[in-house]
């Protein structure tokens, strides 16, 4: 049963107020609240920034500067710090962090179940308490619509929403709803045919085949002297390949419409017409935060590079 062996308990307190999400969170010791976009994650941060040890953790950092803030969190929880932790869901999985107490906003059961297992990871206590919240609009983000209405309606008739029989209903009921849409390209459909006429498409199901359909752009920081040192390296070399892996810690996925704004204020140097680029950190990239297309706070002389 994972809600005995996590020593934890699971409280759905509905729909709750930006403002008082961020009151309870500054209210607790040592807390970590999981919302699912990284505008949420932004905003409900700097709600929070004016006390210490406050931390932000999302994809708008590159890897290595998450690193960085993670080292810290984990400094702090060891040490018995204070520590209030907002994060996408970045760090429900491959992250040791050990919170007494965890908000998560309403997802898929799934996402649920991987931040109860950032709650009271070590059994320091004898329990720990996850809280289940919708916003106060009571908006999911289409992304996870589907799976945080199959979590709702789990979550109102198990009391052991992790046991194998709530596990198994959810399931069926995101299998259900999403019907034709889990093959919408039809591929297992032109994988069969494929078996009856002894012809495989592999080029066909390769293309049409995508995990994870994305039009996000790589954008490379120049966080430190490594970073600025290895953009400065691709601007002349001829062999970007080796280059580019190694600067794969320094780098934020944007969306094709962040990517224009960025544009706009001449944030984005274009590297052998290829690879985009800061021009800088200030005021593009924020060392609590990391990656901004909001500048409304920022002074005008700031935009002059």
């Amino acid at each position: 049963n994972f809600s005995k062996f996590r020593r934890i308990r699971m409280i759905g307190i509905g729909r709750i107020a930006d403002e008082h999400l961020a009151d309870n969170i500054t209210q607790k010791k040592q807390v970590l609240c999981i919302v699912n976009t990284r505008n949420r994650a932004a905003a409900l941060f700097r709600s929070i920034t004016e006390h210490t040890h406050a931390f932000h953790l999302s994809a708008r950092m590159c890897p290595a500067h998450r690193t960085q803030e993670l080292a810290k969190i984990g400094a702090a929880l060891k040490n018995d710090e204070d520590c209030r932790v907002v994060s996408t869901q970045l760090v429900e999985a491959g992250v040791d962090l050990d919170f007494p107490v965890v908000y998560r906003e309403m997802a898929g059961l799934d996402s649920i179940a991987q931040a109860a297992g950032r709650c009271n990871r070590n059994a320091k206590l004898d329990r720990g308490e996850i809280f289940v919240f919708l916003p106060e609009d009571g908006k999911v983000p289409s992304l996870f619509r589907r799976a945080a209405g199959s979590a709702e309606s789990v979550l109102r008739r198990f009391e052991d929403v992790f046991s194998p029989a709530a596990l198994r209903d959810y399931f069926s009921q995101q299998y259900w709803m999403a019907g034709d849409e889990l093959d919408e390209k039809l591929i297992l459909t032109s994988l069969e045919a494929g078996v009856r006429a002894g012809d495989f498409p592999f080029y066909q199901t390769a293309q049409a085949f995508k995990l994870i359909a994305s039009e996000m752009i790589p954008v490379l920081v120049p966080l430190d002297t490594k970073a600025e040192k290895l953009i400065e390296t691709l601007i002349h070399t001829e062999f970007p390949g080796p280059v580019l892996r190694r600067l794969q810690p320094y780098t934020v996925q944007i969306y094709p419409q962040e990517m224009a704004i960025l544009e706009n204020y001449g944030a984005i140097q274009l590297i052998q017409e290829r690879y985009a680029a800061l021009v800088s950190l200030t005021p593009f990239y924020r060392l609590d935060c990391g990656l901004s297309v909001d500048f409304e706070e920022a002074q005008p002389e700031e935009f002059f590079i």
